[in-house]
């Protein structure tokens, strides 16, 4: 499967750099293909997006949002081991998207209700229509006020 999103990737046109985009999972979720799919999804809608991959340290993360500064970062969460350690990593990255002026995309199995309650992002995504629709609309509203 990865073998097949990879000449994917490598299929799609270029895209616009202004839009750039970025995202992976947290240390300690190890699962692939979601954040895989997620960058394939965004670069046929035309942003710049990158995978950082998975299993990626809050630290690293937070100096990806920083440096580059992407319109939109995402953050999957397939696997959660300690609720505790995720949740205050994941507040290291929410405050470096905040202060980048970065939308937050999160989505995946491991978010519950009840954890999603104690994170803060800009849109939670069910599905990857949803991941779609909320990017062409950030993208809808950003043109227009350009």
């Amino acid at each position: 499967m990865q073998r097949t999103l990879y000449e994917l990737r490598r299929a799609q046109p270029d895209p616009d750099p202004l839009w750039n985009a970025c995202g992976g999972t947290l240390e300690g979720d190890t699962c692939t293909l979601p954040t895989m799919i997620v960058e394939l999804i965004l670069r046929d809608g035309g942003w710049d997006a990158t995978s950082l991959g998975f299993s990626i340290p809050s630290a690293s993360m937070v100096r990806a949002i920083l440096d580059t500064k992407p319109r939109l970062f995402w953050v999957c969460v397939s696997n959660v081991e300690d609720t505790e350690r995720f949740v205050r990593e994941f507040k290291q990255v929410s405050d470096a998207a905040e202060s980048a002026c970065t939308a937050l995309v999160v989505f995946g199995r491991a978010l519950t209700e009840e954890l999603r309650k104690r994170i803060s992002f800009c849109c939670y995504c069910d599905t990857m229509q949803q991941l779609e629709s909320f990017t062409k609309t950030v993208r809808h509203f950003a043109t227009a006020l350009m």
